[in-house]
């Protein structure tokens, strides 16, 4: 609509005129003396409107009774470092301000309920009053911008009326004793909402929002004890509730489908409600941490899609991951570190194709990993610390993994019953200078590595700490022309080492190796060579090993060999390749040599041959 403007007055520097029959006065005003607001009624006579800004600054100012006749400013209202000033008696017929309401550092003000906009403003900041108790805005319909309530040290109520519908931003953080917050109820589209550092707010029930709602921060309201607030939300951003240290209940987004990402941290949580229409978190993460009380997730049974990240992290009670059967889609990282009563990862089996990492660590009551069976792809790391588990039976899709494979296991722990068509770890920006390990596995009860057996690319491979691990044939249908780096490490029952892998790759005398503190025959580059230059190596390979015992065996003692209990023929063959003694004998075998060393033994019985070896030591 046009204004059509008719001249009135000229005073000093400001033009008065007519707009729709008010006087109107078309200047910026700034008042920073008491005589200036005194004589407003003489200079600027029957002026109802400020075509401009009005600023109210400077500590002269005692009171605002002299601007009774104004009811609308079109620019904006800055009171500031008033500190004398009580009351804001004088400007209650204000209806609208079509900029911005800031009251900051008004250290003697006690409240504003005179104000009684009915309209609408711009901004309307509220900043670092120190004797200001309320706040109640009876009659704003709608905020243009945002509502700041800031470091208001002695505020205790804020009530913003019922009539508010609209505003774009609401922050209200650091005010100190501040326990109600109230009067959003009919808000029906905000921004972000950030409700943070308020000490003693104990209770946040307001907005029930219908439609979408940007960002949500609650947080570190130490005193806060329930929120229950944006149950018809449908959309939101990023929704942050954390160290709020006494909150026990949330009520929360009862009706969200989609929302960008989700942290709960660092609360004092009983139990997770909600989230239940929730099947989509577009954004990076959905992140439950260390809330201490949770012992169940009654929450998100709708939800399948996880564009990033999902962690759940230090629950110390929570005993089931069920909740989430739904869930179908990780593109991010999967993290469970340190749920220390959480007995499975049950609830994840519907997890696939493809994942960021894995990372699950010290969750002690996990029995074993039988989930994530239709993985087939991990992008990046799979890092399982299982110390108490007995069985790894998950993982029967997995095909590749972009980077590394790390498993750590205790003695429970009797097989690996996975990976089975797992076909490549590799990553094209390996640097065995950096880090040399793309395969690591330290498993202190696993005699053998068969579950590998389809494994062909792969760029480097530890093996640590597997106390019990007899046999590596499973490795040999890796590629020797990809891997890079190869270390045997404190595997104590480790005595053959001359498989077809590895023999392939130590020929090649530019490939890293590093052999230490494995059993006797298998610490050296050197001695693995020799066993592997022996003619010995092509029956072994192709026959099962038969069991003898004791192996190590004392020098001039007995042998004896599993399964053979008639005459048989024995052959023993050094590490060199040279034969050491050939006969019929039968069990016990007094052992027929007289040096100590790794020996080779093929051994005939009723046309079956079988070999494998023995250390003989001092």
């Amino acid at each position: 609509m046009k204004k059509f403007y008719t001249l009135f007055f000229f005073c000093s520097l400001t033009i008065s005129i007519i707009v729709n029959g008010q006087p109107v006065c078309t200047s910026n005003l700034t008042f920073s003396r008491q005589s200036q607001i005194d004589s407003f009624p003489i200079n600027f006579k029957g002026c109802k409107i400020i075509d401009g800004n009005v600023g109210i600054i400077g500590f002269q100012i005692l009171n605002l009774d002299s601007l009774y006749q104004l009811e609308g400013i079109e620019g904006n209202l800055r009171i500031r470092s008033v500190n004398r000033l009580k009351t804001l008696d004088g400007i209650e017929n204000i209806k609208y301000i079509n900029g911005d309401l800031l009251i900051e550092r008004a250290d003697s003000l006690l409240s504003i309920d005179q104000l009684l906009l009915q309209d609408s403003c711009w901004n309307f900041s509220i900043l670092s009053n120190k004797q200001l108790e309320n706040i109640k805005i009876k009659r704003l319909i709608k905020c243009k911008g945002d509502i700041i309530i800031r470091g208001n040290s002695t505020l205790k109520e804020i009530d913003v009326g019922a009539q508010l519908k609209n505003v774009v931003n609401i922050s209200i953080r650091e005010n100190d004793q501040l326990r109600v917050a109230t009067g959003f109820e009919g808000v029906k589209s905000v921004g972000n909402v950030d409700i943070s550092f308020n000490k003693s707010l104990q209770e946040f029930q307001c907005f029930n929002l219908a439609g979408f709602c940007s960002d949500i921060q609650i947080k570190s309201n130490e005193s806060l004890i329930l929120v229950k607030a944006f149950n018809a939300v449908l959309k939101a951003g990023n929704v942050e509730i954390v160290e709020n240290q006494k909150l026990t209940q949330i009520y929360l987004f009862d009706s969200v489908e989609k929302m960008f990402s989700l942290n709960i941290a660092s609360n004092s949580l009983d139990s997770l409600i909600g989230f239940n229409k929730l099947d989509t978190i577009y954004g990076t993460m959905i992140r439950i941490y260390s809330e201490k009380k949770i012992d169940t997730i009654d929450a998100f049974k709708s939800l399948k899609f996880v564009k990033g990240r999902f962690e759940i992290t230090q629950l110390y009670l929570l005993k089931s991951l069920n909740n989430f059967v739904s869930l179908n889609y990780i593109g991010g990282d999967l993290v469970v570190l340190n749920n220390s009563s959480l007995k499975s990862l049950k609830g994840l089996d519907n997890v696939g194709d493809t994942i960021g990492n894995i990372f699950i660590n010290g969750n002690y009551l996990i029995d074993g990993i039988s989930s994530l069976n239709r993985l087939k792809h991990i992008k990046n790391r799979l890092v399982l610390y299982l110390l108490e588990s007995r069985i790894i039976n998950g993982f029967k899709n997995l095909r590749s993994v972009g980077e590394a494979i790390d498993i750590l296991a205790g003695e429970k722990m009797y097989d690996l019953d996975a990976f089975y068509v797992l076909d490549t770890i590799f990553s094209s920006s390996f640097d065995p200078e950096v880090n040399s390990t793309s395969l690591g596995i330290t498993v202190h009860g696993i005699k053998n590595l068969d579950e590998f057996n389809n494994l062909r690319f792969v760029k480097g491979i530890l093996l640590s700490g597997n106390r019990k691990l007899e046999d590596i044939s499973g490795f040999d249908n890796i590629d020797t022309s990809v891997l890079k780096d190869l270390q045997f490490l404190y595997n104590d029952g480790l005595i053959l080492c001359n498989s077809k892998m590895v023999c392939q790759y130590l020929s090649d005398e530019t490939h890293a190796s590093y052999f230490y503190k494995n059993a006797p025959g298998c610490n050296t580059r050197e001695e693995i060579l020799a066993s592997c230059t022996t003619a010995t190596n092509e029956w072994y390979t192709a026959s099962t090993a038969a069991g003898v015992f004791p192996n190590p065996c004392p020098l001039n003692s007995s042998l004896w060999f599993t399964g053979q209990e008639a005459d048989f023929h024995l052959t023993l063959y050094t590490s060199t390749g040279q034969k050491a003694f050939e006969g019929t004998v039968s069990n016990p075998v007094n052992l027929p040599v007289n040096c100590t060393g790794l020996y080779h033994y093929r051994l005939t019985s009723a046309g079956k041959q079988k070999s494998g070896a023995v250390v003989v030591m001092e």
